[in-house]
């Protein structure tokens, strides 16, 4: 068989053809509706509706049918992995140029996220991805990202986070990590913190967008501070061009 033969397999294309119909309505739809949407027997489409709900691909209710819980987490996935796509060309520029690790961020649904680091084995990152999930205040990458939010949603996050890490210093005391979050949110490069016993230096800008926020970062080798602080205006030129470049995605269909 040619590379570009293709055949169907009838059961895929019917269950996703299932979830198509779901997805397009504004309400929960009974199995019959589905089948008649779809065109199948009422038994096939059944079948196709238990293997669907007992993989979470869809949920059921007393009415009828709605997505499931994993198909929300792959549209969050999907739309993480467009974000960092569209952003990886800028950070791979910063990591070429200022000759360090480059980190990207957002936070969403009450989350920080990671969604892509530039290094390579010359230049390699600091740390484990930063444990932004259980000590989202650590490092400058995820400082710049609480300090731009409102102020009773970083209360909250923090609440359900904890103020105290071992692992970055100065910001172990909750009443000074509070306070230094009250500040103004930066608008540049501005946020930095101490790493690893004062191995590294991390350097940190917003990416504001329409309906985005997430922040740049950078981590800097003691050796190599002179160099970065005679460019380091390039972070935050390079924090505008992401939010630019992710408008679309951000806003688009």
């Amino acid at each position: 068989m040619r590379h570009d033969e293709y055949t169907p397999i009838g059961s895929v294309r019917r269950a996703l053809r299932l979830l198509d119909v779901v997805a397009a309505s504004d309400r929960p739809l009974p199995a019959r509706a589905l089948a008649h949407q779809t065109g199948e027997p009422l038994p096939t489409t059944n079948h196709l509706l238990r293997t669907l709900v007992h993989e979470r691909h869809l949920r059921r209710v007393d009415d009828g049918y709605l997505l499931g819980d994993r198909v929300h987490a792959l549209l969050r996935r999907g739309r993480d992995q467009l974000i960092a796509a569209r952003a990886h060309p800028t950070l791979r520029m910063l990591h070429d140029e200022l000759g360090c690790p480059a980190y990207f961020a957002t936070y969403a649904d009450g989350e920080l996220r990671v969604l892509d680091v530039v290094d390579t084995p010359a230049l390699p990152r600091f740390g484990d991805s930063l444990g932004l999930r259980d000590s989202a205040h650590a490092a400058a990458l995820s400082s710049c990202l609480l300090a731009c939010l409102p102020a009773r949603e970083r209360a909250a996050h923090l609440r359900r986070q904890g103020v105290t890490s071992p692992r970055v210093e100065p910001y172990t005391d909750p009443t000074a990590l509070y306070d230094r979050l009250a500040e103004p949110a930066p608008t540049g490069p501005e946020t930095e913190e101490e790493y690893a016993g004062g191995t590294a230096i991390w350097v940190a800008a917003p990416v504001r967008g329409h309906s985005l926020l997430g922040a740049l970062a950078v981590s800097v080798s003691r050796r190599r501070l002179p160099r970065f602080f005679e460019r380091r205006s390039q972070l935050s030129h390079a924090a505008r061009r992401i939010a630019r470049v992710l408008e679309f995605v951000t806003t688009g269909p």
